[in-house]
């Protein structure tokens, strides 16, 4: 079997230990219904200051343990770049900008790739693979999808922690409102008219 998994920040919460950042913690009952976002934004750069020093800047807090309050403050801070409006932040080329934008904002240079469209299932795992490999969570917007497991995951962010091939088949790691996730590539990457599924993939400029 291949796998891949990066090393998530884990924050405690209550009974639990978050696998990254939930939006359900942000301060206001409009941030905790929108903030998928921000909180995958969140997570990017508590993973990318926790594993890469020269990207230490993009968190503010603490990194061993994670503060739960701190994070919130992080996930706070992103939303003043990443703000969603009433349709939450569906865009992903404005979700890149935007992003690139905080982490210059935070002393960061970062380019960005992404996938999705007319791309194949292989192509978008393959993507995850790549970035994976490279130690680059990918950002995950599942704006629309028509399997029954995602019903509660259409128009939202997730970050995508790692990858499965195995007995299984292609799988792929996510981390989703501090849960930790397993999907099948096939089902997650159908392509099929009434699934929109877009990948990015951030890479720091030297």
């Amino acid at each position: 079997m291949s796998k891949h998994e990066l090393q998530m920040p884990l924050i405690e919460d209550g009974d639990r230990w978050a696998y990254g950042g939930d939006q359900e913690w942000c301060r206001t009952a409009w941030r905790r219904g929108c903030g998928c976002g921000p909180t995958t934004g969140a997570n990017l750069c508590a993973y990318y200051a926790m594993t890469r020093p020269s990207m230490r800047g993009l968190y503010r807090g603490s990194l061993s343990p994670f503060s739960k309050e701190e994070y919130i403050d992080q996930i706070e801070d992103v939303f003043r770049f990443i703000t969603p409006s009433y349709m939450g932040f569906p865009f992903a080329g404005k979700y890149a900008v935007k992003f690139r934008a905080y982490a210059l904002y935070r002393g960061v240079h970062l380019s960005c790739s992404g996938c999705g469209a007319a791309d194949s299932a292989q192509t978008m795992y393959d993507f995850v693979r790549r970035s994976i490999d490279a130690h680059n969570p990918p950002a995950l917007l599942i704006l629309r999808h028509r399997a029954p497991e995602l019903k509660e995951d259409n128009w939202h962010w997730v970050t995508v922690s790692g990858y499965l091939d195995g007995a299984d088949g292609k799988q792929v790691i996510l981390s989703n409102c501090g849960e930790r996730e397993v999907r099948p590539a096939s089902m997650l990457f159908e392509r099929h008219p009434k699934n929109t599924v877009r990948l990015l993939c951030f890479q720091e400029e030297r």
